[in-house]
């Protein structure tokens, strides 16, 4: 019997990655869906972000549209202007349970392949 634990090791980040960006797809859509329209920018900006330390995450907000976090939890301006208008949590919320499942399937797929030989 031969472990297959090396193979598997060497496919994971990019297995999970790969699961990650399909699954997390809907999520950016979602959110720049909800994005106000007057926020054009902002919604452009909406993207899966892969970071140095292998973290794979939405963001929404650049140089140009650094006020994503303001629109998303208000701000202390009263009146409707410092409104809180969430875009990016809902649509997290929305999706988490199928980006989950996306990627359980991913690793079953990824561990299941010559079955009896970990």
């Amino acid at each position: 019997m031969k472990s297959r634990i090396p193979q598997i090791a060497t496919k994971l980040d990019e297995t999970l990655a790969e699961a990650l960006e399909e699954a997390l797809a809907p999520v950016v859509e979602d959110a720049k869906a909800a994005v106000p329209k007057d926020s054009r920018d902002l919604m452009k900006s909406i993207h899966v972000d892969h970071r140095d330390d292998d973290t794979v995450a939405v963001v929404a907000g650049n140089s140009d549209a650094w006020y994503g976090h303001i629109i998303e939890f208000g701000s202390v301006q009263p009146g409707p202007q410092g409104a809180a208008r969430p875009f990016l949590v809902p649509a997290w919320e929305r999706h988490k349970l199928a980006v989950q499942k996306k990627v359980a399937l991913a690793m079953k797929k990824l561990t299941e392949t010559g079955r009896g030989n970990i």
